[in-house]
């Protein structure tokens, strides 16, 4: 059941928000690669988010026990809307590192059968570019290349190669719980 917006002030922490140049430091997280690759950059250099980043609370002046991240396929691809929820849960909270994991979880989840119809119903164009999403997935596993091939498509192909976490913007106006990820 939806959690309801409380009647005080909330928000995420700064490793979950989009991009804010004037905030002097940002994430960077290729959602392809593991949790253990997401890069913090302070005074441009990057540093590997270590136990305590991935720990600290997703929201701020709030405890969140659940949160769900709606991640929609490439803009081209909504034809019926296709999207996955991930529902992330944490009783003591919901910390960055659980909602890192659990996208990172998802997304690289093969592609189901009713994905795979939709993926052999695509026009040739847009197979074609699902097809250079997997191809510069599996390029980008530096020595697994043959290894990520043999697992083949999974739901992060359907995003274009539109792999970096950029962030995540509340969804619902009445409701704290919902989220969209924002990709680039």
């Amino acid at each position: 059941s939806p959690i309801p917006l409380p009647s005080h002030a909330f928000g995420l922490h700064w490793q979950l928000l989009p991009p804010n140049p004037t905030m002097g430091k940002h994430l960077r997280f290729d959602l392809a690669l593991p949790v253990t690759e997401i890069r913090k950059y302070t005074d441009r250099v990057p540093l590997a988010l270590g136990p305590r980043d991935l720990s600290k609370s997703a929201a701020e002046g709030l405890q969140l026990t659940r949160m769900t991240i709606r991640c929609f396929a490439a803009a081209r691809l909504r034809q019926p809307a296709l999207h996955w929820d991930v529902v992330v849960k944490n009783s003591r909270g919901v910390t960055c590192g659980d909602v890192f994991g659990a996208v990172h979880d998802a997304l690289n989840t093969p592609l189901d059968d009713a994905e795979q119809a939709l993926y052999a119903a695509f026009d040739d164009r847009t197979r074609a570019r699902v097809d250079k999403a997997f191809a510069g997935r599996c390029k980008d596993a530096p020595g697994l290349d043959e290894y990520v091939r043999r697992q083949g498509l999974v739901r992060i192909d359907l995003l274009l190669g539109r792999r970096v976490f950029a962030g995540l913007k509340l969804l619902g106006h009445d409701r704290c719980d919902l989220w969209e990820l924002s990709v680039v």
